[in-house]
């Protein structure tokens, strides 16, 4: 009588078979990371890496109210991936969640608004020290300012992005290659490396927008 095949072989194929690492996928780091800001509207464009599918983002209102979704194609080299969002109204506080189906990563706090991209010649590079008043430290000059969402990137003018900038005695902290909400005061602020153009501009947009939407910028 013949004997019956054992099962065992194929399910010691099976799990030699390579399974797709979970909890690898992610977005682009630096630039997107909690409180960041994105463009409201439709077209902002998200991407990022280590996918192993394609990828669906999924933005949420505080209450958990899905405000778009889209859906990515195949993932590249290094499982790299990139979609467009559908319109999204403005809003404060939205968590943007992108999973592959094996792996979830999530971004809180992301605000949708208006973005400025702030670059140029060396007139753009001019600081906030003495920017409104010559003896005014960036601290005494941002507290009269509206907060934005700012992520300022080493280099970007000459001595940008150092730890400490000495501004009329004044030290100030401008954190490099992150998001953080600018703010000031009279003992200093995060915005001694910042263009003056750039953050007057931004300051300045969100008041004509009755602070309404948030504004935020890249240096």
């Amino acid at each position: 009588m013949p004997r019956r095949a054992s099962p065992l072989p194929l399910v010691a194929l099976a799990l030699a078979l390579p399974r797709p690492a979970a909890g690898l996928v992610a977005f682009h780091r630096p630039l997107f990371a909690d409180g960041m800001i994105l463009q409201r509207g439709a077209g902002a464009r998200v991407w990022g890496d280590k996918a192993t599918g394609p990828v669906t983002v999924v933005v949420a209102a505080p209450n958990g109210t899905r405000l778009a979704r889209a859906t990515s194609g195949l993932p590249g080299a290094g499982g790299g991936w990139q979609l467009v969002l559908p319109a999204v109204a403005a809003s404060g506080s939205t968590t943007v969640t992108a999973t592959d189906g094996h792996g979830t990563a999530t971004l809180a706090g992301v605000a949708f608004g208006d973005v400025l991209l702030c670059g140029g010649q060396s007139n753009m590079g001019y600081g906030m020290c003495g920017a409104l008043s010559p003896t005014q430290s960036p601290g005494e000059a941002m507290a009269s300012l509206a907060p934005v969402r700012y992520y300022f990137e080493h280099g970007s003018r000459p001595g940008g992005g150092a730890p400490t900038a000495d501004c009329n005695g004044v030290p100030c902290t401008t954190p490099n290659g992150t998001w953080f909400v600018a703010h000031g005061n009279s003992t200093g602020g995060n915005v001694g490396g910042a263009s003056a153009v750039c953050m007057l501009t931004a300051s300045a947009l969100f008041k004509k927008l009755g602070g309404a939407v948030p504004v935020g910028a890249v240096e």
